[in-house]
């Protein structure tokens, strides 16, 4: 099988990394906490992974890669917290893909826009 190319997200994206965070939750969800994990999911998508050019490219030391493979199976982003400090948000890959070592090659890119950006603490 042909590996994931790990490239920027692309505006395009938008739809299939809300349909990966939308079933990746699904997976996270204890049933009895189901409208809890919902409300959380749709405020996530309508102030960060529905407006991602906003949200992550619009301020520097950010960035939000996808894993694409005929179509996006993973994702990742970096936020910046302070001059030193970053958190990696996000990251998720799509069940039928997993163990493949995408994970791995969406950590990497993250890890590496972080060295170069000259953060310390990764959280």
């Amino acid at each position: 099988m042909q590996s994931a190319s790990i490239r920027l997200y692309r505006s395009p994206d938008r739809t299939h990394v809300i349909r990966l965070f939308r079933e990746f939750m699904q997976e996270l969800t204890p049933p009895q906490l189901r409208s809890e994990f919902d409300s959380y999911v749709e405020t996530a998508v309508r102030e960060e992974l529905g407006r991602i050019e906003q949200y992550y490219f619009s301020r520097e030391g950010q960035g939000f890669w996808v894993a694409d493979q005929a179509g996006v199976v993973g994702m990742v982003g970096v936020e910046r917290h302070s001059e030193s400090s970053a958190e990696l948000r996000r990251m998720a890959v799509d069940q039928h893909h997993r163990r493949r070592g995408i994970a791995r090659e969406l950590l990497q890119v993250a890890e590496a826009f972080c060295r170069d950006f000259g953060y310390r603490t990764v959280s």
